[in-house]
């Protein structure tokens, strides 16, 4: 489990901005994907109504909402520590708030900049074209954790034990009793497949994993079986370890930034699929640049990027 954080430090700086617009701060971009779970702010004078939420880069500069929670007032004169939250957030993501009334202690100089617009753009799914400010910062801060995520059976905690497994199990089965048993496991996976029938043997256990799958072919090795469980999971990936039987083991990723004091593109390819691309990042014409791309990458992939001078870049990780 590691630790997210994003946005600049909640200090006390030399000036500060008042609300009514939502403003994304661009120091510091999320160096994770997971939850942010506290937020820090230092207000300049007493503000309410305020909003933070974490936001992605769409296109040139139009940035959505992923996610956000109401804060509500925040006292000045100290940082102000909000926790017990749960916002999503991805790498490269930016933090950003809005509030009605009073002032946030802010930077004019030496900072990365920020983004802003006229108006509440933090709920989720809002997007709007931003302004981009060079040198500026908030005192905006959040600290999260990536977590342990098992996305078949929605549970956020680690599995590190039988009882763990039997935990996920009986979650994706709806079964609320105790499984402490190879009897109580068949149970179980009965329940999984629909089956009223008996598996007593690895014969019967492959025609429940069949069941679950759609398939009718049969399973008489492991490599067939594995093929069986991925199959279920809509995976491409292959599974080597028991928790792997359970859920498909994700490809490990990495956090890659791409820097340049005006990027122009960026296509992140795996194989053949474009994963994520960005075009219009930079433009003389409206006075703006895009410095940082922060990409989810893996061993393989292909990073090209382009500069606002036509000079292109390639990168294989």
């Amino acid at each position: 489990m590691a630790v997210i954080d994003i946005g600049a430090a909640a200090i006390d700086r030399p000036d500060s901005v008042s609300g009514t617009f939502t403003t994304l701060a661009f120091d510091n971009p999320a160096n994770a994907s997971g939850k942010i779970t506290s937020v820090e702010i230092w207000a300049y004078s007493d503000m309410s109504g305020v909003r933070v939420g974490t936001f992605y880069l769409i296109s040139d500069t139009t940035y959505k909402c992923r996610d956000s929670v109401v804060i509500g007032n925040v006292t000045p004169g100290s940082k102000q520590t909000f926790g017990g939250l749960s916002i999503a957030v991805e790498a490269g993501d930016l933090i950003g708030a809005f509030w009605t009334t009073g002032s946030i202690e802010r930077d004019v100089s030496g900072c990365a900049g920020w983004y802003d617009i006229s108006g509440d753009y933090t709920n989720p799914g809002d997007e709007g074209r931003y302004v981009f400010s060079t040198g500026d910062a908030i005192s905006l801060y959040g600290i999260g954790t990536t977590g342990v995520t098992h996305e078949l059976a929605g549970i956020i905690v680690g599995v590190a034990s039988v009882s763990g497994i039997a935990l996920i199990i009986r979650t994706l089965a709806g079964i609320t009793s105790g499984v402490a048993s190879a009897s109580g496991l068949a149970l179980v996976a009965y329940r999984l497949a629909g089956i009223a029938e008996g598996a007593a043997s690895v014969t019967g256990l492959a025609r429940i994993t069949r069941s679950l799958s759609g398939l009718s072919s049969g399973v008489s090795s492991i490599t067939a079986s594995l093929k069986t469980i991925i199959s279920l999971s809509g995976a491409v990936m292959g599974t080597a370890i028991v928790t792997g039987l359970l859920f498909p083991i994700k490809l490990v990723t990495r956090i890659l930034h791409v820097r340049h004091p005006a990027l122009l593109s960026v296509i992140h390819r795996r194989g053949e699929k474009i994963i994520r691309e960005y075009h219009d990042l930079s433009s003389l014409d409206d006075q703006y640049l895009t410095k940082q791309v922060g990409l989810d990458v893996a061993k393989g992939d292909t990073i090209e990027a382009t500069t606002i001078a036509g000079i292109g870049y390639r990168h294989q990780v």
